[in-house]
């Protein structure tokens, strides 16, 4: 009896020795401390929760309102677009009104330096054309060659929230084919408080493998927000364009997308969000004026109609900008940049 306990706990001790024997071959195997020198395509094996906090205070929601004044044309003015002047403008003009355009998306503040902060964001968050064309159709809604309508920009503005003094910004550069912009703000005032700026190296996107575990920052709905993706089809183009997987909505465009190499906290800067996969449906719409908490939806509309453009977001895929397009941009715009007082040869120098 006292012979088959003893049989009995020396089976135990065996079945221990070698559960712990392979409980630690396996976490070896899903944890691999081997220092390649690549992007890890595997989650974070330990936290970094502080490092990610430290980040989030150098994102900002970037807000921009462009004014058109609108010109409505007498009928029947039969004018076409090159032929348009300004006391043409004024002789056709029977009425005119104010609407605006907006949009929304992420900055990053990459430069802090004395009274002086720049952030990275996209170039088409902050871009609207000077001169929108409205032209005539015909009974079947196809479009004439003339115009009943011209809307001319008045002016732009671009504010961050919850900076100080006001928090409005001045475009110091930007790149519509690279879709990057640099935006700034210098304070009458140097900052009682140290302003947070974003202090991880700029990585390369070019080295970016099917499976890379990244990060992103953005603001989707106005709401700060962190979230986790997957790179796909990377080096899709020459400039080393990528995909990621996360789902977005509208207001991340801007967002930083961050890539660890060797572990946490080693994050590097990849890329930045650009555009959602989308497509787009035209509806008619009151007028800007149009009060719809005191509409009847059962008496039939007689007002003024107007048509407007909405966006179907496909979620689950969109587009990144390499940190190819956005060194390459920062470094053909470093010379004006410096005649502005901005001076990034802190984050360029490290590069050459």
């Amino acid at each position: 009896m006292k012979s088959s306990k003893n049989i009995l706990y020396l089976l135990f001790i065996i079945a221990s020795v070698f559960a712990l024997s392979c409980s630690g071959s396996i976490f070896k195997e899903a944890y691999p401390t081997l220092i390649d020198g690549q992007y890890d395509s595997e989650f974070p094996y330990r936290g970094c929760s502080k490092q990610l906090q430290e980040i989030s205070e150098t994102i900002k929601f970037v807000n921009c309102i462009t004014y058109y004044k609108v010109h409505i044309f007498k009928e029947g003015s039969k004018i076409k677009k090159g032929e348009l002047t300004d006391s043409l403008i004024e002789k056709i003009t029977i009425q005119t009104r104010q609407t605006e355009r907006t949009a929304a998306g992420t900055a990053t503040i990459i430069y802090s330096e004395a009274n002086k902060i720049a952030l990275l964001t996209c170039s088409h968050i902050i871009t609207f054309v000077d001169t929108i064309y409205s032209f005539e159709n015909d009974s079947l809604g196809n479009y004439l060659p003339y115009l009943n309508a011209i809307l001319i920009k008045e002016r732009q503005d671009i504010y961050i929230p919850d900076l100080p003094e006001g928090g409005d910004l001045v475009v110091l550069c930007k790149d519509e084919n690279y879709d990057v912009a640099l935006l700034g703000k210098e304070f009458k005032k140097s900052p009682t408080f140290t302003v947070p700026c974003f202090k991880y190296p700029f990585g390369k996107a070019k080295e970016l493998e099917w499976g890379t575990f990244v990060y992103l920052f953005g603001f989707p709905m106005g709401t700060k927000t962190l979230t986790k993706a997957l790179v796909s089809s990377p080096n899709r183009d020459k400039n080393s364009s990528f995909i990621v997987d996360a789902n977005f909505n509208e207001g991340f465009s801007g967002g930083i997308i961050l890539a660890i190499r060797d572990g946490v906290p080693n994050f590097e800067l990849v890329g930045m969000v650009k555009t959602m996969f989308a497509d787009y449906e035209y509806v008619l719409k009151p007028t800007d004026e149009f009060n719809y908490s005191k509409h009847n939806p059962l008496v039939p509309y007689r007002g003024d109609l107007f048509v407007d453009k909405r966006v179907n977001v496909k979620y689950g895929v969109s587009k990144a900008i390499p940190t190819e397009n956005i060194f390459d941009f920062l470094y053909s715009n470093r010379i004006i940049l410096s005649r502005k007082g901005y001076d990034l040869n802190q984050i360029l120098a490290p590069y050459f």
